[in-house]
């Protein structure tokens, strides 16, 4: 499995709010196996969550919360694209606060439940894959063994 999502330092919010650049850091770098909140961000930081929250809707147009969220989400599409772990756990391991929690939100970003957005990657990837592998030479040698 490739590693999860991680927070680029070199972007361009770093460049305009070096406040909202390292709370990027926190959310994307430092959600790990626990439900983090807007609180928690602020906390490590020079700044109230209010003050946080205004300079993520300046920069970035969303507020921490939705950046966490966003986060959460793209580890949880990840998780249920390349391992068979449970959705149970994969919403504890993305650190979303409950599996409920995790249901509502991919429903409402992704348009699907996250067991149904894992059935359509592994249906989508698994087509992909058979393909690429059924392609050319490869194709012939399976067809030639199917006949003979």
């Amino acid at each position: 499995m490739d590693r999860l999502p991680q927070f680029d330092s070199h972007s361009r919010e770093e460049e305009q709010d070096e406040i909202v650049a390292k709370a990027l850091e926190i959310i994307w770098n430092g959600l790990q196996h626990a439900p983090l909140n807007v609180n928690e961000v602020a906390q490590q930081l020079p700044v109230t969550r209010r003050t946080l929250d205004r300079r993520f809707a300046a920069c970035l147009g969303r507020s921490v919360l939705e950046e966490i969220n966003l986060c959460r989400i793209s580890r949880a599409k990840q998780l249920l694209s390349e391992t068979d772990m449970l959705v149970k756990t994969i919403s504890f391991v993305a650190g979303f606060p409950s599996r409920e929690r995790m249901r509502l939100l991919f429903l409402k970003e992704e348009g699907l439940s996250p067991s149904d957005y894992r059935e359509q990657t592994r249906v989508a990837t698994g087509a992909e894959h058979a393909a690429h592998a059924l392609s050319g030479e490869d194709a012939q040698r399976f067809s030639l063994r199917r006949v003979s």
